[in-house]
């Protein structure tokens, strides 16, 4: 899903033109942001200050880290500097984020280090992926898939001819008792009826 992410963003930037990478970088729907060596955002987009609640200048200059929650905040100092060492395959991380509001977000951090032409990295893009979001996800999926399943090993029921019959017999019967008395009365008058005796 990164993977696909990524692709698309770079192939929007070669198709941009002239267009400046952090407008792209900016318009991504999917939250990201970068940090430095020491672990300070520098740059992050709208959708991140979207999910996370605050104004871009709140978190320009803040140390990444400060974002998650406290328990977690060395495990992130941490990666942060195992990262930039690139000694170590970068994986996907789950940590609680705080939101401006104080509530908190699961969120899966996939990063990627920026180098140099030198292969040195100068720094970390994480983009983060709602986890809740992903689980209800894969919950309606479950439940959808389910419900087809159950419908495949026992369809709902057929009613037999006869048991449609039966409880079509009472109406039918209460309609033959409405056409013998309406073709009496007309008899009676000396009149035709309206419509046809339905049959006996």
């Amino acid at each position: 899903m990164l993977a696909c992410l990524v692709a698309a963003y770079a192939w929007g930037v070669r198709r941009a033109g002239n267009l400046r990478v952090e407008e792209m970088f900016d318009s991504v729907p999917v939250p990201w942001h970068e940090i430095d060596r020491q672990g300070v955002i520098r740059r992050v987009n709208r959708a991140e200050c979207d999910l996370l609640g605050y104004d871009r200048e709140e978190l320009i200059g803040r140390p990444a880290a400060d974002l998650v929650a406290s328990e977690q905040q060395a495990a992130a100092h941490d990666a942060v500097r195992r990262g930039f060492e690139g000694r170590t395959p970068l994986k996907p991380l789950i940590r609680e984020y705080i939101r401006r509001d104080g509530s908190c977000v699961r969120a899966c951090a996939y990063e990627a280090a920026v180098r140099d032409r030198h292969g040195s990295v100068v720094a970390l893009r994480s983009a983060l992926v709602n986890v809740a979001e992903l689980l209800r996800l894969e919950k309606q999926a479950r439940e959808s898939e389910q419900r087809h399943r159950l419908l495949l090993e026992k369809p709902p029921a057929v009613e037999s001819a006869g048991e449609v019959d039966r409880q079509a017999e009472p109406v039918a019967s209460g309609l033959r008792i409405l056409g013998r008395e309406a073709t009496a009365e007309a008899e009676r008058a000396g009149a035709a009826p309206d419509a046809p005796a339905l049959p006996r």
